[in-house]
């Protein structure tokens, strides 16, 4: 009987330590899961431009990209890998701060693990044939 006590004490912490490491690896599995949506635009022309950007209904916040920098605009899920964001609308000056030719678009994000950009969703280039007007370019399609 003392043979079979023992022998159930230590199948009882085995079963217990496997139990504990499944635990931590699908905890870790939920941390790595996707978290952010992201959208990550690249400033293709040799101007600074300044453009603002709102999640759904939220207040408009202003933001800046340098020539040839990229910038990352994003959204932490309440619960991971469960998106929750709302829509993007981004707007900005096409005339290059002249204020005559301003441009407001939803723009499609995409979702990942953390809020850094690893591919650009989207670009502001020029205007084909001018340096004059800008235009915002989805690299998503």
């Amino acid at each position: 009987m003392k043979f079979f006590v023992t022998k159930l004490f230590y199948v009882t912490v085995l079963i217990s330590a496997i139990l504990s490491i499944s635990t931590v690896l699908i905890s870790t599995q939920a941390q790595d899961a996707e978290r952010y949506s992201i959208v990550c635009i690249r400033n293709q022309t040799s101007e600074r431009i300044t453009f603002e950007f709102k999640w759904g209904s939220r207040p408009w916040e202003i933001s800046q990209v340098e020539p040839q920098q990229i910038v990352s605009i994003n959204w932490k899920y309440r619960r991971t890998g469960k998106p929750d964001n709302p829509k993007l609308h981004i707007s900005f000056d096409a005339d290059l701060g002249k204020g005559k030719d301003k441009i407001t678009t939803r723009v499609e994000s995409i979702t990942h693990r953390n809020p850094d950009c690893t591919r650009d969703t989207h670009h502001f280039r020029y205007e084909s044939g001018t340096t004059r007007f800008i235009e915002l370019i989805s690299d998503l399609d």
